[in-house]
């Protein structure tokens, strides 16, 4: 399978799930998002994927400013982008209204459209696209 693909696919799916309306009576009355529409997350995920022989697969990702870092060798090397908006990457996005350019979750700074979320495809407000790392560990 396509690990970059697949791992964005879940960082995409649970920001769908984190800006979901509230449901019942009063929900479409309430904010949308798990905490309301100003509550995001960031996150950084690890995958390792053994396979046959004396190479694993290392997939890294992240949105926000929760890193991977690793040690080779006995030195840190940082596996993930910090999407800050000291990054010029992303700063335009989210127009300094919040100290990073992708994240989980604060609904009020994506794009929507026809009530669907854009912020990747439509490039303005702020995205939970992850950035995606592939290592190969020797055994």
């Amino acid at each position: 399978p396509d690990l970059v693909k697949a791992t964005t696919a879940a960082y995409l799916e649970a920001d769908q799930l984190a800006l979901a309306q509230p449901k019942g009576l009063f929900g479409p009355l309430r904010e949308r998002g798990l905490g309301g529409s100003r509550c995001g997350a960031t996150a950084a995920t690890v995958l390792l994927r053994t396979l046959q022989g004396s190479q694993d697969i290392l997939v890294a990702a992240n949105v926000g400013d929760a890193r991977v870092v690793i040690s080779r060798g006995g030195q840190a090397i940082q596996l993930t982008i910090d999407h800050k908006v000291v990054n010029v990457e992303g700063t335009w996005r989210v127009g300094g209204l919040l100290a990073l350019s992708r994240a989980f979750g604060d609904a009020y700074l994506k794009n929507w459209s026809d009530g669907r979320i854009d912020g990747a495809q439509g490039g303005y407000g702020l995205i939970a696209e992850p950035d995606v790392t592939i290592e190969t560990i020797s055994s």
